[in-house]
């Protein structure tokens, strides 16, 4: 009787140790948590671009704080660019070095129009890395980075034209796109 009961407590003990391992996804997303609850962080991110790519956007630092303001500092082409967020409020400098919000943005002609977009969608690293990750089919640590081809939803053209310089973004193209490349890591 009493092997019987051991037997299956070590059955179960073992089950739950199997069970209680993390999934590359529970990883990532679970760091994401975390940095998301952090009073306060600074970044850098660096996007990586192909040589040949007519837009190489310079790298872009941040400083957040929990829901409080996050501010930006970037380089788009020459110009250098400082930009202020708070929920879905957002202002930059334009060319000039005068502040407009992101719906002045998008009454602009031309590349100005680019930064109401940008910062329509700018986020948080933290809570970028949570909705990429949402996105991953199948999560694996690849060296030093997690990585993962994006579900259909996640590399959709609609989703990859939201792509946002503010944080680091990976493309997002459908498989079948004629530049694939539906593959994201952190």
């Amino acid at each position: 009787m009493k092997r019987s009961i051991l037997s299956g407590l070590g059955a179960i003990i073992a089950g739950s140790l199997f069970a209680a391992d993390p999934t590359p996804k529970d990883i990532v997303s679970a760091a994401a948590k975390k940095l998301g609850g952090q009073t306060n962080y600074t970044w850098t991110a660096t996007v990586a671009v192909p040589e040949d790519a007519p837009f190489k956007p310079g790298p872009t630092q941040g400083k957040t704080e929990k829901d409080g303001f996050t501010t930006l500092s970037m380089s788009i082409f020459d110009n250098q660019i400082q930009a202020v967020l708070k929920g879905k409020q957002a202002a930059a400098t334009s060319e000039d070095g005068s502040w407009k919000t992101a719906e002045e943005f998008d009454q602009q002609e031309g590349p100005a129009r680019f930064m109401g977009i940008i910062l329509r969608g700018a986020k948080r690293p933290a809570d970028e890395a949570a909705e990429i990750a949402s996105f991953a089919k199948e999560l694996k640590k690849e060296s030093d980075v997690y990585a993962s081809d994006l579900t259909e939803e996640g590399g959709s053209p609609s989703r990859a034209s939201r792509c946002r310089v503010a944080t680091p973004c990976p493309s997002m193209r459908p498989k079948d796109s004629p530049n694939s490349g539906s593959r994201m890591a952190y």
